[in-house]
């Protein structure tokens, strides 16, 4: 009904569902159908240039995104010889830092992060022609680049400074003393979620 109110048609052949569920839980052996057509369940999809899966681990999403940035590494590598430094910085900004940054906010605490933060470091290591084992640490803060973990906190602080609005605090949901009750400590979900919060998790800064 809610298709045919607004002049949209199902096509059943490239419609999808998807059951979320933590590690320890099974999955349901679910039939959906419509109108009279079965629905695939699959375990991962693409929506909005995320690849979400079943257990929201972002497996697939940082796979494909280790793959992404591989070419680019590969390609600042090629023109490395070629170009001043100022430029291989322009071209990690408009090229890898993009990459990194789109969904960063839900995917950079994942435990398969691990692979974009080892790529990141070969990238800066390219681009200031330095050794495999050479630590990364000077090499970040003379580029003026944050590493992955700081940039992935970066993002989350950005993210709560625009929607500080749409969040409650400890205080508004118990006057219970806990050491978690200040106001400036976390943030929780509201009671009613947002459209721009759908996808928010707790953090605490």
């Amino acid at each position: 009904m809610l298709f045919q109110s607004n002049l949209l048609f199902q096509t059943t052949i490239k419609t999808y569902f998807t059951q979320f569920r933590t590690k320890k839980n099974k999955e349901y052996d679910m039939k959906v159908t419509f109108a009279n057509k079965h629905i695939t369940n699959i375990h991962s999809t693409k929506f909005l240039g995320l690849t979400t899966d079943t257990s929201m681990s972002w497996k697939d999403h940082i796979k494909e995104l280790t793959s992404k940035l591989h070419k680019a590494c590969y390609a600042i590598k090629s023109i490395n010889p070629f170009v001043s430094l100022n430029v291989l910085i322009m071209i990690y900004f408009c090229y890898v830092h993009s990459i990194i940054s789109y969904g960063i906010t839900f995917c950079g605490n994942s435990y398969h992060s691990q692979c974009i933060f080892i790529i990141k470091n070969r990238i800066i290591r390219v681009i200031k022609n330095t050794k495999k084992g050479d630590s990364c640490r000077e090499l970040f803060e003379q580029l003026n680049i944050l590493p992955l973990p700081s940039q992935y906190i970066f993002s989350i602080i950005i993210f709560i400074s625009k929607n500080i609005d749409l969040l409650i605090t400890n205080s508004e949901i118990h006057g219970i003393s806990t050491r978690f009750n200040s106001d400036t400590l976390t943030f929780n979900y509201p009671n009613v979620i947002p459209e721009r919060c759908l996808l928010f998790r707790k953090y605490d800064l």
